[in-house]
């Protein structure tokens, strides 16, 4: 008996080995290095503040022309940093802050008008009212409440630094989607021998599929290095649970191959960017199996 114990504990340690070593990989390499790199490319500040008034006393800027020596451009530099600083931090920043709405506002409705000049179904995400739209040239055919999200601090950051309206230019284009259920789920139902089999087999009710009867969970991986995870907002039962463990567990482990491939080879992997909703797992099972390949998203953060 003691054997027997001894051996089960050698298993859970190498179980647990199996599973941590690759979270930490995906943590470290998905987390702690890009908290000091821009998840996009820095842009100015031009666009949003080219319409403020200008300040008493300030007339317009000149333009740079020829003769100005390279000194004089460095010396221009810590005066525009300053500036951009007091706009974004100074009396200014409620209607510095109104104008990036507007234009994230301009951009969510620019995304939708793209997803209905397709035939095919559209997925519009709205987290600013917690709402999950289809759409098909425009129209509305189903509509869910959001019973909760997460966003992954990496997007909360860009907020900060007014990456927002670079990322949000354009619908995300779905690349791939796995599921703890299948697409089109097909049972296989053996044909009768005679009328006697066939009377007795009609009585029985075959409506419910197997597969109906588990949890759905679904992973969405778009462009621009977005992962959008529903899950049903019902309570699992255990064996539930750990079929959504297994299953989150296989993501990170090929996420980890990832990450450790990009790290040993010749460019690094850039940090997804996460997304976490959830729904009611009629929703869940609605919403995944209603989303054709190649489905567009228009999100509005």
């Amino acid at each position: 008996m003691g054997t027997n114990n001894h051996g089960i504990s050698k298993l859970w340690v190498l179980f647990l080995i199996l599973w941590l070593v690759p979270a930490v990989i995906v943590f470290v390499t998905t987390v702690v290095l890009p908290l000091g790199v821009d998840p996009l490319p820095s842009t100015t500040l031009e666009t949003v503040s080219r319409d403020l008034p200008a300040k008493k006393g300030e007339g317009t800027k000149k333009k740079a022309t020829p003769g100005v020596s390279a000194r004089d451009t460095v010396k221009e530099q810590p005066a525009k940093t300053a500036e951009r600083a007091e706009l974004k931090n100074g009396p200014w920043r409620p209607l510095y802050d109104s104008l990036m709405e507007l234009k994230l506002q301009e951009l969510f409705l620019q995304n939708r008008l793209e997803l209905a000049k397709s035939d095919s179904i559209g997925l519009v995400v709205a987290l600013i009212d917690s709402s999950i739209n289809l759409e098909i040239k425009g129209v509305i055919v189903r509509s869910t409440k959001i019973s909760g999200f997460e966003v992954s601090g990496t997007i909360e950051k860009m907020r900060d630094k007014q990456r927002l309206a670079e990322w949000l230019a354009g619908p995300f284009m779905l690349m791939e989607e796995t599921a703890t259920v299948p697409k089109a789920p097909v049972k296989i139902k053996e044909a009768p021998e005679d009328t006697i089999e066939a009377e007795m087999t009609s009585s029985i009710d075959t409506t419910a599929m197997p597969s109906e009867f588990h949890d759905i969970h679904f992973r969405m991986l778009f462009d621009r290095h977005l992962v959008v995870t529903v899950h049903q907002s019902q309570v699992s039962s255990f064996q539930e649970r750990w079929r959504k463990w297994k299953y989150d567990g296989n993501f990170l482990l090929r996420r980890a191959r990832e990450a450790v491939s990009g790290v040993f080879g010749s460019k690094a992997s850039d940090p997804d960017l996460y997304i976490d909703l959830a729904l009611t797992r009629e929703d869940c099972k609605a919403i995944y199996r209603a989303l054709p390949e190649n489905t567009k998203l228009a999100l509005r953060l």
